[in-house]
This record gives C-alpha cells, structure tokens and sequence, in this order.
C-alpha cells in the first residue's frame, strides 16, 4: 500500500533528498515552494468542487507538504498557519500554509487554482541550498549550492518508452498531457519492486509519513473552515 505521491521517486529528488539526509547543505532552516495554474473551470469543474473532493490543496498542495516533510526528515510540525480562498463550489482555489518546527524552522508554501505559479521550490540550509525549478514535484534538475564550493547541477532525462501505435498507425507514445507524466514510471516501477519483495507498504513513502501529510492537510483546511459535504451551502460563511 503506497501513497501516490509520484515526486519522491524521480531520481533528482531522491538525490537531493539523500544530500540533505547526508547534511551537504547543513541543518535545514527553511522550505519555499509553490505550485499553481489558472484552471479553466467550464473545462474543469470537479478539481474545484468540495462535493467531489476537489481544491487546490488536494490537486497540488499535497507536493509542497511532502516536500517540506522530506526537508524536514519526516518531522511532525509543532505549528501550522493557513488562509485561503474558497471557490464557488466549496473548495479551496488559493491556499498559503506556514509550517513551523522548534528553532525556528519553517516552510512557507502556497497552491492555488487561480495563479500560474513559479511552480519552484528553494530548502535552505544552514551550509548552503537546493533550488528545485519547475516542475518541482517532477523535476529533472536541481541546483545545489553549498557555501565555499562552486554550485552543483543535479540532472536526469526522462525515460522513453518503446514505439506504440493506435489502431489508426498514429505513434502515440511517448505523448502526455501532463509535463514529465513519463516519469509515472519511476513510482510504478518501485510499486512492482515492493510486491515482488512482499512489502505491505513502501521506504520511501512509508504509511506513517502520507498519514502525517493528510493529518496536516486536514488542519489547514480547518484553518480555512473548509468542510468536504455535498452541500456547498456549509461553507458559505467560511
């Protein structure tokens, strides 16, 4: 049973996340990341309503919290601050979170459905830095920076797939409708690893770290006074 948070099994996270693990860029102090579109909402309606689940938090929110657990190795946040804008079908389309751990440490992040964000993320150490670009949550670069020593590129291409045609001879692999979706791979391929090894839950993405996140997600959205119902008329006053 595993969580289908996609972006901690492409190689460049998993790189960056073993550096800061190995403390290259010192005791981390800070997380900055957001991730954002304009969603077309005659074309896409469900994504912002309560009554289905939908909001911005739930799309894309749930990459910036897993990004700051991973920064934070997996650590429980002692505070957490949230505001946001609640759509006309109930959910959330603008969300900022502050999250807080003892010393002083936090991760200001943001998700909306409104914006077209940077869609980058920063974690800032107390030796140096990790810039993520866009798409952070499925990237094939990052920048490492460490204090005294020339910057680091981390980098990786995605996988190609072998020639596939529809039933019209049009090649239709290797197309997506969504940036790096080729990386899916890399998660499937962990999933099929841990079935064959027998595992009931992953290493990387274990049971209590998507348990954490969704515990997380749940007091930022009481922050917000969103409430999932198939009435929408409960979140009115929110």
């Amino acid at each position: 049973l595993m969580e289908g948070v996609w972006m901690h099994f492409f190689p460049v996270v998993k790189e960056v996340a073993a550096l800061i693990a190995a403390g290259a860029i010192g005791e981390i102090s800070s997380v900055q990341a957001s991730f954002g579109w304009r969603n077309p909402m005659e074309h896409n309606p469900a994504v912002e309503d309560a009554a289905q689940g939908g909001g911005a938090l739930g799309a894309v929110g749930i990459y910036l919290v897993h990004l700051a657990l991973m920064a934070f190795g997996g650590a429980r946040p002692s505070k957490i601050e949230a505001i946001g804008e609640l759509g006309p079908l109930g959910a959330d389309v603008h969300t900022s979170m502050l999250l807080g751990w003892p010393g002083n440490k936090h991760a200001s992040l943001t998700c909306s459905l409104r914006e077209n964000f940077a869609g980058e993320a920063v974690i800032h150490g107390s030796k140096g830095s990790v810039h993520l670009p866009f798409p952070f949550l499925c990237p094939l670069k990052a920048e490492v920076r460490v204090d005294g020593a020339e910057p680091r590129l981390l980098e990786d291409k995605l996988p190609v797939s072998d020639e596939v045609r529809d039933a019209d001879g049009a090649v239709i692999s290797n197309s997506f409708n969504l940036v790096n979706s080729a990386g899916l791979v890399y998660e499937a391929e962990a999933v099929g690893s841990a079935v064959i090894a027998r595992q009931l839950q992953s290493e990387r993405v274990p049971l209590e770290l998507s348990l954490l996140a969704l515990e997380i997600m749940d007091e930022i959205r009481n922050k917000m006074g969103l409430v999932y119902s198939d009435r929408h008329s409960e979140n009115a006053s929110a």
